[in-house]
């Protein structure tokens, strides 16, 4: 069976989609049942799915809620829990690739706070050096220190 379409555009605050839209079987140019989602009954950060003359509705990846009212996770960090940053409308672990190697990450308020590990002096954000011991008439002595890394 040929069809011949049209095309319809559904849209969102962040996306185009172009659906088509069949209208007539070729052969027989007998009108088809009408598209269930051309009149955008889902709602914004969601996609509709023809299903048996019916509108499907479902968020759209990354959106959260149930259609019609999905929604993205975030706009703005105090829409996360506090203990993570809103960062292309996700919530995510404002740690993670923060601070430097052998330094720890606490969050505070949405915002890693990054500081040397003990043993470690310098900025936890850039660089964290061993601290050195110093030995008998003040001459230092040099340990090799062996981080844990896994925290």
């Amino acid at each position: 069976m040929t069809l011949i379409h049209s095309i319809s555009l559904q849209t969102s605050p962040s996306f185009v989609v172009a659906i088509p839209n069949p209208v007539a079987e070729v052969a027989t140019l007998r009108p088809l049942p009408p598209n269930p989602c051309q009149s955008h009954p889902c709602g914004p950060n969601s996609i509709c799915r023809p299903s048996g003359g019916r509108a499907e509705c479902s968020c759209l990846p990354g959106a959260v809620g149930t259609a019609p009212d999905c929604r993205p996770e975030c706009l703005i960090s105090s829409d996360c829990p506090v203990s993570r940053n809103c960062v292309n409308r996700l919530c995510v672990d404002p740690c993670a690739g923060a601070c430097a190697v052998n330094a720890q990450c606490r969050v505070v308020n949405h915002s890693p706070v990054c500081s040397c590990q003990q043993g470690f002096q310098g900025n936890g954000y850039s660089q964290c050096r061993p601290i050195p011991v110093v030995g008998k008439a003040g001459h230092p002595v040099h340990l090799i220190v062996h981080a844990d890394l896994t925290q």
